[in-house]
């Protein structure tokens, strides 16, 4: 078993699910390889403007930048309030609650596809492939 860990901000209330992207939910799961829950964060909470060689490529907001400035965490389902700032314990005291926070996988998913996996390929394994053997099991 262990604990699963999902990435969640504070603010705007959203989630994202590693699951739904085809990832384990175990924090040794969520590194090492191109196109990560790692890297979605990252991207997640870059700055939104492209301003030179090297950046990801504006998306709208769709994905990139979208939790840019926000208070963002990656909570365990093992998680106790004392875990994080006492700020933050109102935005979590219904964590468990389904409505409360609105999960963006979907949303993000042909974002993610786009900028980590645009040719199909990756140095761990196709994060397309990944995504589309979830979907088909699901």
């Amino acid at each position: 078993m262990g604990q699963y860990h999902t990435l969640f901000n504070l603010d705007k209330l959203e989630v994202v699910n590693p699951h739904e992207l085809g990832f384990g939910a175990k924090q040794v799961e969520h590194t090492g390889f191109k196109g990560s829950l790692s890297d979605i964060l990252y991207a997640l909470t870059a700055y939104k403007s492209a301003r030179g060689g090297g950046d990801f490529a504006d998306d709208g907001g769709i994905f990139k930048g979208r939790w840019h400035g926000d208070r963002v965490a990656v909570i365990g389902d093992y998680y106790e309030e004392s875990d994080l700032p006492a700020a933050w314990a109102e935005a979590l005291s219904d964590i468990g609650e389904p409505t409360k926070f609105k999960d963006i996988t979907n949303e993000i998913r042909p974002s993610v596809v786009a900028l980590f996996d645009p040719k199909g390929e990756s140095d761990y394994r196709s994060l397309s492939q990944q995504l589309a053997d979830y979907a088909s099991v699901k």
